[in-house]
């Protein structure tokens, strides 16, 4: 954390003293104040690196209902980002962990609160906004496709002023993180004063008017003073529910009639069933227009996926069948209709779990057939008034397999292709963790760090002397190997490296350290190129130092079009 000198510091005390000053001249002397000394700067700040200062509001950061409506507004009006060259204000996020973490957890429960319809925290942002918050909020939901408390997305791309936002950003005075540990009420004070230009200017068309809530005050405060619970902690509630679900006025009657109704028992004020009532009206307008429609779209297509399945069903044509002119099996068989021949069938009380199959009918008796695994075949004939007995097998009868079919699918040599491939599969596994362990790199070689995961050289190393293996789990590829991963061509085939579960948390004990996986890309020039070795008839990707290394070095990777054509180096098994 920069160190504020002591200069800027009784400037700035003066400044905020200063109560003759107006709020917006002191905002604007302060933030002249901190862009000369360098703890404040102008940035473009894409959406997706914010989040919303926990100060933001009196603490109440965003309500989620605000930023979706006033979304919809900027987007039916057009958007018009050069609106927001000026004005928009973010602090840096703190460096210091309790302070940061802090931050986060206030905005994850903000996202938490909101129901979804705020963009998740991915804890790659940068920044926490005092100014445009709504805006910024809204435009990073929109980004990822969320949809608003009504359930209607929004696309960017049918907007270009809102895709530009999106996917440019717009200018953000940003002031450095040591401002708000050196004066912690300053990003309150600040949004309270760039909220006040808002709040203050009014067309000349407009007329004043008493808010819509006048007339339900009395029963309001009625509410509060009998109802509240302790630390209003019901109030609240309401306020956390009227987030998610918007902020409707329920009017005067339903106001009173919550306030002043009467319930039979004298032991209770009923303040729960009270408050319940509350929420209830507050959000049913909601619920109703986001689930309404779907309702009846989804009974709509119940009946029509009904009426689909009746139609789709086979008319079957019923056969007149002259009796006086049949045979006695053709009647036989109209008497027993289960009966078909070259169906399988048992009869467990005279066979056991014998499977037979109907072969034919004679004038008084129908032949059946039965192969065991092993033996001829048996053959018995049954007279037509025992059929009754038998019954419909559903399952497949015992059959041997041919030694040939055995032969081509047993772990033998020459056998199974599954044996076959696990045993490839082994191979290669074990030639890589061989060649990881072989070429070690420990800990006097190379150093680790989190956020962001990073690997250094600990020592001078010479051109080309650290090698770093991709330590791993290694999964043969089905179809075309795609850029931007790792593979061992073994056996004619690509096999994925993909990495263990790393050690990020170096307070816990679970986990790898893989240098191999730590090295990042670099945007330029790197000290690190892939190269490949040939070990045990399988050709490994490795890592090698193009240059020398110093100590305390970060490894990065160049990209491909900036490495020199690598050398692949063979290593002896």
């Amino acid at each position: 954390m920069s160190q504020i000198p002591a200069e800027v510091v009784k400037e700035v005390d003066t400044i905020l003293a200063n109560e003759a000053l107006p709020v917006l001249q002191k905002v604007e002397k302060l933030f002249k104040t901190f862009s000369g000394s360098g703890f404040g700067y102008k940035q473009h700040v894409l959406p997706k690196d914010t989040l919303t200062h926990p100060s933001n509001r009196g603490g109440s950061m965003l309500n989620a209902a605000d930023v979706w409506e006033k979304g919809h507004r900027m987007v039916k009006v057009g958007v018009q980002p050069s609106l927001l060259n000026e004005g928009a204000v973010a602090f840096e996020l703190a460096t210091e962990e309790g302070m940061r973490k802090r931050q986060l957890d206030a905005n994850v429960a903000l996202v938490k609160a909101s129901g979804d319809t705020l963009a998740p925290v991915t804890f790659q942002e940068r920044f926490l906004t005092v100014a445009t918050s709504h805006t910024a909020a809204f435009c990073k939901a929109v980004e990822q496709g969320l949809k608003g408390p009504l359930g209607f997305p929004v696309d960017p791309k049918q907007d270009p002023g809102l895709q530009q936002l999106c996917s440019k950003g717009w200018p953000f005075l940003v002031l450095s993180n040591a401002v708000e540990v050196k004066w912690p009420q300053l990003p309150s004070y600040i949004q309270s004063a760039l909220n006040a230009v808002n709040n203050s200017y009014q067309q000349m068309t407009e007329i004043e008017c008493d808010p819509a809530c006048k007339r339900s005050l009395e029963a309001i405060a009625w509410f509060v003073s009998r109802y509240a619970g302790e630390r209003q902690c019901l109030v609240k509630f309401l306020a956390h529910f009227s987030k998610t679900y918007g902020s409707l006025l329920l009017g005067e009657e339903m106001m009173k009639s919550i306030a002043y109704m009467e319930f039979k028992g004298s032991t209770s004020l009923y303040p729960f069933l009270r408050t319940a009532l509350q929420a209830l009206a507050d959000g049913w307008e909601v619920i109703q227009k986001s689930t309404a429609e779907q309702a009846t779209k989804l009974a709509a297509f119940g009946r029509l996926l009904w009426q689909m399945a009746e139609e789709a069903k086979p008319t079957v044509e019923l056969e007149v069948k002259n009796v006086l002119a049949s045979t006695p099996a053709e009647l036989a068989l109209l008497q027993n209709p289960h009966m078909k021949q070259g169906q399988l069938y048992t009869c467990s009380k005279e066979h056991g779990n014998k499977i037979w199959t109907f072969l034919n009918s004679s004038a008084s008796k129908v032949k059946f057939s039965h192969q065991p695994v092993f033996g001829p075949a048996e053959s018995i004939e049954v007279e037509f008034e025992k059929l009754k007995e038998w019954k419909v097998c559903k399952s497949a009868p015992p059959e041997k397999c041919h030694h040939l079919k055995a032969l081509a699918h047993m772990a033998v040599a020459n056998g199974s292709a599954i044996v076959a491939l696990e045993l490839q599969k082994a191979h290669v596994q074990k030639t890589l963790l061989q060649v990881c362990v072989d070429q070690m790199v420990g800990p006097e070689d190379v150093a680790f760090s989190n956020h962001p995961n990073l690997v250094w050289s600990v020592k001078k190393v010479k051109k080309g002397a650290l090698k770093l293996f991709p330590a791993g789990t290694v999964t043969k590829v089905k179809d075309t190997p795609v850029g931007g991963k790792h593979y061992i061509k073994a056996f004619g085939h690509h096999w994925l490296v993909q990495p263990f579960k790393a050690l990020t948390d170096f307070k816990k004990g679970e986990g790898v350290l893989a240098p191999f996986w730590w090295v990042k890309s670099a945007d330029n020039e790197g000290n690190m190129q892939l190269a490949e070795a040939t070990v045990d008839g399988c050709k490994i990707p490795y890592l090698v130092n193009c240059t020398p290394l110093g100590p305390e070095e970060m490894l990065v990777l160049e990209k491909p079009e900036n490495a020199s054509s690598a050398k692949k180096q063979k290593l002896k098994a």
